[in-house]
């Protein structure tokens, strides 16, 4: 069950936002707006890739509530 959710934040964090902040800071010249802008892309990566599966276990328990 870990498994999924460290390869989605790998993804996010290390694939998508680490070098969209290198890629501002650096070659646009934008300094620490643009590693903190990164950081905000990787984030909301990291969402979109982690609520379907956070839906998916929380739904059910929802609308089920005495099966567990």
């Amino acid at each position: 069950m870990v498994h999924f959710e460290v390869i989605g934040d790998i993804f996010a964090y290390w694939m998508v936002g680490l070098p969209i902040a290198v890629l501002l800071s650096m070659k646009f010249e934008l300094g620490a707006v643009g590693v903190w802008s990164g950081l905000a892309v990787g984030l909301f990566v990291a969402c979109v890739t982690l609520a379907p599966r956070l839906w998916k276990m929380t739904v059910p328990a929802v609308a089920n509530p005495d099966r567990t």
